[in-house]
């Protein structure tokens, strides 16, 4: 009996150094450089499900895996990022905790959108600060099946109107 708890603990631990092994030398699955954003309040879960979502990893527990062991679970930092090609998961994970977001090298800009405004006001703000407001406005105004279906309560609207969070947003 104790002979097989000793053989099986033994093939446990070569199965667990073949997979750390895997994890260490794993590069990502994209051919070009990907942006890739982490939100205010993302977690690794969150972080990793993304990650795999926009085919930089095919496995999400890779990640998941990678930043248990290397103790860096809430150490990465919101913002938007460039993922080059074939990145290994210690050179992403770098990345997302050096905070370098690309989006910090463009000019970010704050918009108020105040409760009540509407649609059209809401692109004027847009508008004033240089900012895509024509695509804002299509959008608003048709959402898109992308849209509808992600959120199920826009299924039978035809207008974000009344829907947009009025807030301050800092977009670039």
């Amino acid at each position: 009996m104790i002979k097989k708890i000793l053989i099986l603990l033994v093939v446990l631990v070569i199965i667990g150094g073949f997979f750390d092994y895997y994890v260490r030398s794993y590069k990502s699955q994209n051919e070009s450089e990907i942006d890739f954003s982490i939100n205010t309040g993302d977690n690794l879960l969150v972080i990793g499900n993304n990650l795999s979502k926009k085919g930089i990893i095919s496995y999400n527990f890779l990640f998941y895996y990678y930043a248990w062991k290397k103790e860096i679970r809430g150490k990465m930092i919101s913002g938007g990022y460039s993922i080059p090609p074939h990145s290994s998961l210690a050179e992403i994970s770098s990345i997302f905790i050096s905070g370098n977001a690309k989006i910090q090298r463009k000019k970010t800009v704050d918009v108020l959108f105040r409760e009540g405004l509407t649609i059209k006001q809401m692109a004027e703000i847009l508008k004033k600060n240089n900012l895509p407001y024509d695509d804002f406005l299509k959008l608003a105004k048709n959402p898109s099946a992308e849209l509808r279906t992600r959120f199920s309560f826009l299924q039978n609207v035809n207008s974000l109107e009344g829907y947009l969070f009025p807030a301050k947003y800092n977009l670039y």
